[in-house]
Order: structure tokens, then sequence, then C-alpha cells
């Protein structure tokens, strides 16, 4: 199963966590804005996402980002 769950921003350790130039759009929360985890000598590519300028009328969790699981 494919889950995706929002994280507070305070929670995530982002010296870990790289800009990626990699964007998706959604309708209704705008803009995504992903992050790669880089690790000793392993980066993971987009592992992490944000909309950090939503529309108005957009209903997400502020100052959350969200991670994929699988399991």
């Amino acid at each position: 199963m494919d889950a995706r769950l929002p994280i507070p921003a305070h929670d995530v350790r982002r010296e870990s966590l790289e800009p990626s130039p990699t964007r998706a759009v959604c309708p209704y929360k705008g803009e995504a804005s992903y992050r790669s985890l880089r690790l000793e000598e392993e980066r993971l590519d987009d592992v992490a996402w944000s909309y950090p300028d939503p529309p108005e009328d957009a209903s997400r969790r502020p100052d959350t980002c969200a991670s994929r699981t699988t399991g």
C-alpha cells in the first residue's frame, strides 16, 4: 500500500534534505517543491514535498511537508 503522510515542519531534520528540481502542480494545492534526502554516500531523490505557496482557498495543514511510505 502506498500512503502519504503529513509531517509537521518542526519534526523534519532539514539539514539532511536538499532542494530538488522536481516540481508538480496540483489544481487544489498549487505547486509542490520536492526535496531529496542526502545520506552519507547515498541520495534518495524526491522523498518529501511541500506546497510553500498554496492558493488561499486550499485545504492543507499549515507548516507541513509530506513523505510517501509503502508497506
